[in-house]
């Protein structure tokens, strides 16, 4: 599509890290204003998802490089290679999440509020990260030859007809944020936003995995597995929590 945005002077900016750099910075201020909402310090809330954000992309890398090791093992200079793209929201959900239990607590912020907070944050960064991949070519779809196919290319560049997987998690990351938005302040339990963005996004991307294109590692099978622990893992916090 458009992995280079503009070169200026010697100077390249690439589709992926700027549209994930702008889904950062609008996230972090659309948390700040639900934190507001809550009776939370926008201000705290923001110093600690920009903290988060550290271990979150390290651990959203790792995760990705992981699942591709093949691909990166013959050349691991690719791995800090950011304009090529290549993130997993699920690593940065397990990097980070264990590391707020202690962050929270020392910045006077509540675990279940602000990750209903930090829930609007990782959605709108979903969206444009998305839309980076689009532009980039990475996380696209199987070939098809059904009427929903658009032309498409893949990370190598290789144009084809394919199953539009970014545009179609860019629409269920909306259409999830636009639902939070109107439960905002009929959420039965702290925590209980991010819980069910979780569930919502976990049981999509099951769904979803099957239909994108393997980099040549394990996409699938260890994607649907982490999707199917996290709905498991969001289903224990409405019962466990919800309902204690």
């Amino acid at each position: 599509m458009r992995k280079v945005l503009f070169s200026w002077n010697g100077f390249t900016i690439y589709s992926y890290p700027a549209a994930l750099y702008l889904g950062m910075v609008i996230g972090v201020f659309a948390g700040a204003h639900m934190a507001r909402l809550s009776s939370m310090d926008p201000n705290r809330f923001a110093v600690a998802a920009i903290i988060l954000f550290i271990p979150g992309m390290i651990g959203a890398r790792l995760f990705f490089v992981l699942l591709h090791w093949r691909v990166y093992a013959s050349d691991p200079r690719r791995i800090l290679r950011h304009s090529e793209g290549g993130m997993a929201l699920y690593g940065a959900i397990l990097a980070a999440l264990p590391i707020s239990l202690a962050l929270l607590p020392a910045m006077q912020l509540p675990f279940g509020a602000f990750w209903d907070a930090g829930t609007f944050t990782m959605l709108i960064l979903v969206i444009f990260g998305r839309v980076g991949c689009l532009l980039n070519g990475c996380c696209g779809g199987r070939q098809t030859s059904a009427w929903y196919g658009i032309d498409l290319p893949d990370h190598r560049g290789v144009w084809q007809r394919r199953i539009p997987t970014q545009l179609l998690e860019i629409t269920w990351a909306a259409m999830l944020l636009g639902t939070l938005i109107m439960l905002r302040g009929r959420e039965p339990f702290a925590g209980s936003m991010f819980c069910l963005a979780v569930l919502a996004y976990g049981a999509f991307r099951f769904i979803l995995q099957p239909f994108r294109e393997d980099m040549g590692g394990r996409d699938t099978p260890i994607l649907q597995a982490t999707s199917l622990l996290l709905v498991l893992a969001a289903l224990a916090g409405f019962i466990f929590v919800g309902f204690k």
